[in-house]
């Protein structure tokens, strides 16, 4: 079961679709000889999992409330670790699917320090290394 809240940001994307990751693309993964790898070609995954984002009301990312927390999908990786890509716009585009719609924060509840948006500095989104 997934919880919706007023600030949930749904995965596009669901358990099982298989999705293909354009080259470039940022993975997390829980191997620990490496915490994290840019793809240099493109690698078709089978979603295992999603985990769907939210607004950030309550400042736990520590870059302000109205922050995004992108969606993300989850796989088994090389000796059954889990890698993680969060769900950019980009990604949306590149896969043919709408990009999720960021809810609507209604300021009576919370006052914001940045209003929530998509793109560096306003999103959690990974950044090649």
């Amino acid at each position: 079961m997934i919880t919706q809240t007023p600030n949930s940001i749904e995965c596009p994307v669901r358990p099982a679709d298989v999705v293909t990751l354009p080259a470039g693309t940022v993975v997390r993964t829980m191997h620990p000889s490496r915490k994290q790898y840019t793809l240099t070609r493109s690698q078709k995954v089978t979603v295992d999992h999603t985990l769907n984002g939210w607004v950030d009301l309550w400042n736990d990312h520590k870059h302000g409330v109205g922050y995004v927390v992108l969606p993300s999908i989850r796989w088994p990786g090389t000796g059954g670790y889990w890698n993680t890509v969060k769900v950019t716009p980009e990604l949306c585009e590149a896969w043919g699917i709408e990009v999720p719609t960021i809810p609507t924060v209604d300021e009576r509840y919370t006052r914001l320090d940045t209003v929530p948006a998509y793109g560096v500095g306003y999103d959690n989104r990974d950044e090649a290394k």
